[in-house]
């Protein structure tokens, strides 16, 4: 009978990225982040066609707004950044924070202008993670595997988010304000992780001279 590949099923799962908390503080952080990263495409048009006012089909292409500054967030100032290790938790940060900033909007070209500022924004989080990766693992034999781990847990953020905002928001009222909250300060809270192990992997190149 053949003798199952033990290489193979290694290469899948790497059981030693369990026990280092620097790799299970960035799966914690990305957790966080991506728990609120979701939220605003649900409920953006419900939030400027109830509360502001706007027609349904411009309400509809915020979402479009949204995604265009997603293609240029990706490609240009943003997706540099992120490469940037220690750049680039803070400007998730800052996407934290134009989540919070949604509360004071109150006219059609502010959010307008924040779904194009949040879509540009949007890039960062799915991009620092990938650059840590390899920071915190003791070869690139497990990096693979690692980034597989990583993004399957946090996968389960993305899928719980906006079915628990939606539950913070009553429609009938207009009151978005407490799924707000949620989002924002998920992103902030997870960001805020994201940096502390920013300063980790800062000390530890300093340590090995790196």
């Amino acid at each position: 009978m053949r003798r199952p590949d033990h290489t193979l099923r290694q290469s899948f799962f790497d059981t030693r990225g369990l026990r280092e908390w620097p790799y299970l503080f960035l799966c914690t952080g990305l957790f966080f982040a991506e728990l609120g990263y979701w939220i605003p495409s649900f409920l953006i048009s419900l939030y400027a066609q109830l509360s502001l006012g706007t027609t349904p089909d411009y309400a509809f292409y915020l979402v479009a707004f949204m995604n265009a500054g997603g293609l240029a967030g990706r490609r240009i100032l943003p997706a540099y950044l992120a490469q940037i290790v220690t750049i680039g938790p803070a400007w998730v940060l800052a996407a934290g924070a134009g989540l919070l900033a949604w509360l004071s909007v109150q006219t059609v070209a502010g959010i307008t202008a924040l779904c194009i500022f949040l879509g540009f924004m949007s890039g960062i989080v799915v991009s620092v993670p990938n650059v840590m990766i390899p920071e915190l693992s003791p070869s690139m034999s497990v990096v693979g595997a690692r980034s597989g781990m990583m993004w399957t847990f946090v996968a389960f953020a993305g899928l719980i988010g906006a079915p628990l905002a939606g539950l913070l928001v009553n429609t009938r009222t207009n009151n978005y304000a407490h799924g707000l909250v949620f989002s924002g300060v998920s992103m902030c809270v997870g960001s805020a992780m994201l940096c502390l192990l920013v300063v980790h992997i800062t000390r530890s190149k300093l340590t090995s001279g790196r």
